[in-house]
């Protein structure tokens, strides 16, 4: 899991320097790696959209590589921006886990993880404020994390999880 301040790295109080540097390597993560989440492509789409002129480059070339894919996937995968997601609520729905079990990634954790509880109290604090308090850091660092988590143990507990992590992993590559 990466953990970016995105506001800090390209927000308008960012050097040019850093906001490219942070780019560049967004985009050699967003074109090397699949990006696992809880209603990811949301995610992506609102990382674009909050920085579209330090971003605008990197969707360029990302959507241009995905334009000649096969982009029709059945697995909860998909591309947003030219990004490889895959919403592991999808993926969790689509291996036989009840729906009141994937309304929330604080519900797939419990379900899935063991009963642990993912508390999701500072999900509407001040992200504007910096610094970012220990608890907003723990609770971006688990949101990153849990999600791969979770496809991880639907793929030791769901064999057919199994086959679709590999179709999607082929059909990214």
């Amino acid at each position: 899991a990466v953990l970016l301040d995105c506001l800090a790295l390209l927000g308008p109080g960012a050097d040019d320097a850093t906001a490219a540097a942070t780019a560049e390597f967004l985009g050699w993560v967003f074109r090397t790696a699949l990006v696992v989440g809880f209603g990811v492509a949301g995610d992506v789409k609102r990382l674009m959209t909050s920085y579209p002129a330090r971003l605008a480059p990197m969707a360029i070339a990302a959507a241009e590589a995905a334009a000649a894919e096969d982009l029709g996937r059945r697995d909860g995968g998909g591309r947003v921006y030219g990004v490889r997601t895959v919403c592991v609520r999808e993926v969790a729905l689509s291996r036989g886990v009840d729906a009141a079990s994937a309304v929330s990634l604080a519900s797939l954790c419990r379900a899935l993880l063991g009963g642990r509880e993912l508390d999701k109290s500072q999900q509407k604090s001040d992200w504007g404020t910096r610094p970012l308090n220990p608890a907003q850091i723990r609770y971006a660092a688990l949101d990153a994390l849990v999600p791969a988590m979770i496809v991880r143990r639907l793929l030791a507990t769901h064999p057919a999880a199994t086959a679709a992590a590999a179709s999607a992993a082929s059909a990214a590559a």
